[in-house]
């Protein structure tokens, strides 16, 4: 998976529009996601993320690793973080399976699971 410096890198000019059949296909895989699934199968559903990264905690000695995070933007104003940029995050335990997703301003989708909880 690409990191979110490839992802930027790829951007060529502001603000970022993903293409109608990416935006269609996030939005319509996020009425069928569910907690625990793989990241197969989340990857079926709404396709390849922009970018992927580690995630770790607490900071600082022992710190332990959480999982990993992907990233899809439906949109995207400039560079910079901004939360109002529709977007979905899914965040997966240290099996790889989806513990949290979390949509960002995308219309008619909820947030579903919960950070930090792995799937049994």
């Amino acid at each position: 998976m690409q990191s979110y410096n490839d992802f930027e890198k790829k951007i060529t000019r502001y603000p970022y529009i993903a293409s109608k059949e990416r935006s269609d296909k996030i939005v319509a895989g996020l009425k069928k996601v569910e907690v625990c699934m793989n990241k197969k199968q989340i990857m079926q559903l709404l396709g390849p993320p922009d970018y992927s990264q580690i995630n770790y905690g607490p900071k600082g000695p022992g710190e332990k690793w959480l999982g990993s995070s992907w990233m899809y933007f439906l949109s995207k104003e400039s560079e910079l973080v901004n939360r109002n940029d529709p977007s979905v995050s899914v965040s997966f335990d240290t099996k790889d399976r989806a513990q949290w997703i979390a949509p960002s301003n995308v219309e008619g989708a909820y947030e579903i699971g919960t950070p930090g909880k792995e799937c049994l």
